[in-house]
């Protein structure tokens, strides 16, 4: 193959007649969940407790919301979003594939789409938010792509189980000091606010950007790297991905496959998702909230560009007065701006901001707005021979 056919990328990003309901639906719906978990860090004002992240006063409905947080949200969300990182990393490699570049010219293009995530995680961060996750993610892929983007089923699978494997066991000692009730440990001190991590009761706007870029830094490194359930769930993701099981989650029943734990999110919204894509006509809220999903990187950075400036002590503190009840009603109101925002786009025919700049980066001006379909039994093709790679 000439040099310059390997290193050519045939066509540009995935076109709306593309895009399947369930993955996006799912981020829609996870978006929400992630904006309710950030807005936890700029209650600055308040006495927090031993896990740094929940006032440790309120009112019964503050009670109620920490509870729920709690059971349903704290540390869950941000996997179950790896799960959908990286099915859509194997999605993009596929549609390249199939439309004729070489995988290794497309495997070059989702190395530079994981440089240009970091690039917007640390803007991010410098900007507004410390806990930024596109940084992270970037790393992940980074990494993942190379190792295992073209492997083969059972190799996704087995190191999937591995990665699962080890979460497991850093986890099991701290599982075992709450069982104990030994959770002190002697000349650590107690774990700080995070509200101090994220400068969001700090006044001075420069003194507050530097900590969050070593926050940001801690955060993407060890997000990046070191997140064993995350990498767990991108690989598990990859070989998802192959089988279009977001797509056609019957095939889980056909094959006698499933996904398991946290999953059953995913799982039941998809389910829901091939439902709703039989219909004629989808309701307006679905529409609403997958347009959310499609848009999820830009929905992703309004919220922190309408929280933070809001919330934090350098603007208007209003995260001083807020408590767990208000402030989930808060996250609320942000997600369904973004709601609102997303569906005026869909209605337009328009890409979130977001998405618009990383694609021109990523494919340059031609083919960033190229029209490109890919034939579903084209596709489904492009998935099988995908599984007997090395």
């Amino acid at each position: 193959m000439p040099a310059k056919a390997a290193t050519t990328v045939a066509r540009g990003g995935v076109r709306p007649h593309e895009r399947a309901l369930a993955p996006d639906l799912a981020r829609g719906l996870m978006l929400l969940m992630i904006v309710m978990s950030n807005t936890g860090f700029y209650l600055w004002a308040a006495p927090h407790g031993p896990s740094g992240w929940h006032p440790v006063d309120g009112t019964l409905a503050d009670r109620v919301a920490q509870f729920l947080m709690i059971t349903m949200l704290d540390l869950r969300i941000y996997p179950l979003f790896a799960f959908l990182f990286g099915y859509g990393m194997m999605q993009l490699f596929l549609r390249q594939t199939v439309a004729g570049t070489s995988e290794r010219a497309a495997v070059a293009l989702l190395r530079r789409r994981s440089l240009l995530l970091i690039v917007f995680g640390f803007v991010h961060a410098a900007l507004l938010m410390a806990g930024d996750i596109i940084g992270s993610y970037g790393v992940m892929s980074l990494l993942l792509g190379w190792l295992f983007l073209r492997r083969r089923d059972r190799t996704l699978l087995v190191w999937s189980a591995i990665a699962g494997l080890v979460m497991v066991v850093v986890t099991v000692p701290r599982i075992w000091a709450l069982v104990t009730g030994d959770l002190a440990q002697p000349g650590v001190p107690p774990t700080e606010p995070a509200t101090e991590v994220y400068a969001s009761g700090e006044e001075d706007l420069l003194a507050a950007a530097g900590t969050r870029l070593t926050t940001w830094v801690f955060v993407t490194l060890g997000g990046g790297l070191l997140s064993f359930g995350g990498m767990s769930l991108v690989l598990l993701a990859f070989w998802a991905a192959r089988r279009r099981i977001l797509e056609e989650p019957l095939t889980l029943v056909r094959d006698g496959t499933g996904l398991a734990g946290g999953l059953g999110y995913i799982a039941a919204i998809a389910l829901v998702a091939h439902e709703l894509s039989v219909r004629r006509r989808r309701p307006r809220a679905v529409v609403a909230v997958a347009a959310v999903g499609s848009r999820s990187l830009s929905c992703y950075l309004t919220h922190s560009l309408i929280f933070s400036p809001l919330l934090a002590a350098w603007g208007l503190g209003l995260g001083a007065v807020m408590e767990s009840a208000t402030r989930a009603g808060f996250a609320c109101c942000v997600w369904l701006v973004t709601v609102v925002g997303a569906y005026a786009l869909e209605r337009s025919g328009r890409r979130g901001p977001a998405e618009w700049l990383l694609r021109r980066l990523l494919y340059g001006a031609n083919r960033a707005t190229a029209q490109c379909g890919t034939p579903r039994l084209t596709r489904q093709r492009a998935c099988a021979s995908a599984r007997g790679r090395w």
